[in-house]
């Protein structure tokens, strides 16, 4: 909510003109008593935050984080049951992982030169590309070799997506700082950390329920029609969800030059 804000003389506070949420609660109001401030608040309410940007966002991390889901519930059964080397999956993400970290600097030139929107939606259309490749693996011992390949691949590109974006999401926040005045940075973190656990959650039944909808048996022993269900969990829901995911992130409103106007305008008025 919008709330026009008058010192002594009736002027407007020179900082954040016109601009306080009611959420903050009543502490705000007490503080401006002290300093002789009065406030009222506006009847409209102006906090259109989420109609505006973080559609798009969500959109996009929800469609990532189901994705997610359904290939971690299926990631271990494929490598045990199927491909037979369960006994060297903690070495495939301790790969994927370090790779994951390692590469961290390598996305971060990558956005600092074309953008964190875009730069994440390549990353999440590279990774929906090299997700299904673990299905041409053919079962045994020999595919803990190509299956090092694929998690050290899948890594290096999923670490775009793991980066870019918590980093987007600061530029809805700032863009929420300059249109309200108030930084509720905290909120945001906390309602997107819920939503990724509740699509990681979702994902993760999906995965489940394919499995036992094609009656795959995790203890071997598999038709073809039951392995396709397998993979249906894990190379391929998965990565039309990340596809999906890019292509709503793609076109996100806020560029770098965007973000560079809204830090001028949030700075101007703080000084």
């Amino acid at each position: 909510m919008l709330t026009t804000w008058h010192c002594e003389k009736h002027k407007r506070h020179p900082a954040f003109p016109a601009q306080r949420t009611r959420s903050a609660g009543s502490l705000p109001a007490d503080e401006f008593k002290k300093h002789h401030i009065e406030y009222s608040p506006s009847e409209k309410p102006k906090f259109r935050l989420y109609l505006d940007l973080l559609p798009a966002h969500n959109s996009g991390r929800v469609c990532d984080f189901t994705g997610l889901g359904i290939w971690l519930s299926a990631f271990f059964i494929f490598t045990d049951t199927y491909l037979g080397i369960g006994d060297k999956f903690a070495y495939l993400l301790l790969i994927a992982w370090l790779t994951r970290v390692l590469a961290a600097p390598v996305w971060l030139r990558l956005f600092l030169l074309f953008g964190k929107h875009r730069v994440w939606a390549v990353s999440a259309f590279t990774s929906a590309l090299i997700t299904p490749m673990a299905l041409l693996v053919a079962p045994g011992p020999s595919a803990f070799l190509p299956l090092m390949v694929y998690a050290f691949a899948l890594g290096f590109v999923e670490s775009g997506g793991a980066f870019a974006p918590k980093a987007i999401f600061g530029d809805v926040v700032d863009y929420d700082t300059l249109k309200t005045g108030s930084n509720k940075a905290g909120s945001y973190y906390a309602i997107e950390g819920l939503m990724q656990k509740a699509a990681i959650a979702v994902g993760g039944s999906v995965g489940f329920y394919l499995l036992s909808a094609f009656e795959f048996n995790v203890k071997g022993g598999n038709s073809a029609e039951q392995n396709f269900g397998l993979f249906l969990a894990f190379g391929i829901a998965p990565p039309i969800l990340r596809a999906i995911a890019g292509l709503t992130i793609w076109g996100f409103p806020i560029d770098s030059r965007r973000q560079g106007i809204i830090k001028r305008r949030i700075e101007s008025r703080v000084h």
